[in-house]
């Protein structure tokens, strides 16, 4: 199945009659710091240079000070029309039956609230952006009030996902996804291996898949620090630890390396900052307490704001990247990825073989090592040797990794997938 990619956009060359106007469902949205609310920003932000004006509906809060003039909170301040109220009921009750958090309720309040825009904005065009799925299904039924065009855009799969296993769910999740995909004019996924399996999946809709990655914000400056005077070279993950995606491996391997002589312990500390979810059974395992007695671990079971969070990455030796979930699978991309490219330390990958993160870092011009999780003990042992041994002055991106996840460069290519759903037949 060959998926299709989008092509970057020219200027616009809509005349005299201002902005094409869209409609954007984003259930994350800045101010609210979620990883899920900057890909949606990063796109209304540069919509605009290719002639399209996007006013977002969000559950984030929103106030004066937010960075997006064109953003309605939903459901607002004022209470709901009892029809909205009864929709949102319905909702909660599915909701009670499904496993997951799709935030349901939201939907009749974000759908009463693109009906209140829709009749003085005029949208061009909708978009949806998800998870949670509600995004996508008040976008369905805003094209069906309306016959909109519809560009909807998964950040993660429906079925397959890694994160939703549940065998009962599997007959809703498969609905979800045929409704979306059906009824959708345009489908984005963010990796090409989550756009090839969707076009395997339907391959009567190949023509309308596109992939467009994650990526980064240019205008977002990210680099190195200089790093301390220091005993200790300092391999930093800062981020939340779950389930599948933690640093078990890692600590597992050190632990084996200081038991065998091959790596100093007053050499070497792995850092965690972040919230980390305790009762994993990595966390009581006897290495975890081996390392804390060595020195060599240190963890701050806390979330710190991005901006903390950002400078620790720049005063790191080397930057870890947990990519693993439950299933094994090789699909997504975590997104602190493209901040640990950019700030061009050396990034330890925990990740399976020939993953898109893998990929991505063999032609991204920093230096790397990459270890999969499911290889025998003696081979993640000698790609966690071969990291500590790697000199920790930074790298440069290379020219294909600025121009491939360049916010700017993404958002061309969205704004020409909308050109040829907009321009008049």
């Amino acid at each position: 199945m060959n998926v299709l990619q989008a092509t970057p956009a020219g200027s616009n060359t809509r005349t005299g009659t201002g902005l094409r106007r869209l409609l954007l469902f984003a259930y994350y949205f800045p101010p609210e710091n979620e990883s899920g609310a900057k890909r949606p920003y990063r796109f209304v932000r540069y919509l605009e240079q290719h002639g399209y004006q996007a006013h977002v509906i969000t559950a984030s809060r929103q106030h004066p000070g937010a960075p997006w003039k064109d953003a309605t909170e939903a459901p607002g301040a004022m209470p709901a029309a009892r029809r909205v109220q009864a929709g949102a009921c319905i909702g909660a009750a599915i909701q009670r039956v499904i496993p997951y958090n799709d935030q349901l309720p939201w939907v009749a309040h974000a759908v009463a609230e693109a009906q209140r825009l829709a009749s003085t904005l005029r949208p061009d065009a909708i978009i949806s952006t998800a998870p949670p799925v509600a995004c996508h299904l008040a976008a369905w039924r805003t094209k069906r009030r309306f016959r909109l065009p519809w560009v909807a855009d998964f950040r993660d799969p429906i079925c397959g996902n890694p994160h939703r296993t549940r065998k009962l769910s599997r007959p809703y999740d498969a609905f979800v996804e045929r409704l979306i995909v059906n009824n959708a004019d345009a489908i984005i996924a963010n990796t090409d291996a989550a756009g090839e399996t969707l076009g395997r999946r339907y391959p009567q809709w190949a023509h309308k898949i596109h992939v467009i990655w994650n990526g980064y914000d240019p205008e977002e400056r990210l680099e190195p620090l200089p790093i301390p005077r220091r005993e200790r070279k300092v391999l930093l993950h800062c981020g939340s630890l779950y389930a599948g995606r933690n640093p078990g491996a890692v600590v597992a391997a050190m632990d084996r390396l200081i038991a065998r002589g091959q790596l100093d312990p007053a050499k070497v500390r792995l850092r965690l900052i972040g919230w980390m979810d305790c009762s994993q059974p990595w966390v009581s395992r006897p290495e975890f307490r081996n390392l804390q007695n060595h020195g060599c671990l240190e963890y701050v079971n806390q979330v710190v704001p991005e901006p903390e969070a950002i400078r620790e990455m720049g005063l790191a030796d080397y930057l870890l990247l947990l990519d693993g979930n439950e299933m094994g699978m090789a699909v997504q991309v975590p997104a602190k990825l493209f901040q640990y490219i950019r700030i061009g330390r050396p990034v330890l990958a925990i990740t399976p073989q020939g993953s898109p993160s893998e990929r991505i870092l063999a032609r991204s011009g920093i230096r790397y090592v990459a270890a999969d999780p499911n290889a025998c003990q003696e081979q993640i042992d000698e790609r966690i040797m071969r990291m500590f041994n790697l000199p920790a002055e930074p790298s440069e991106p290379s020219r294909w990794f600025e121009e491939q996840f360049n916010a700017e460069a993404q958002t061309a290519m969205l704004a020409s997938i909308l050109e040829s759903l907009t321009r008049p037949q």
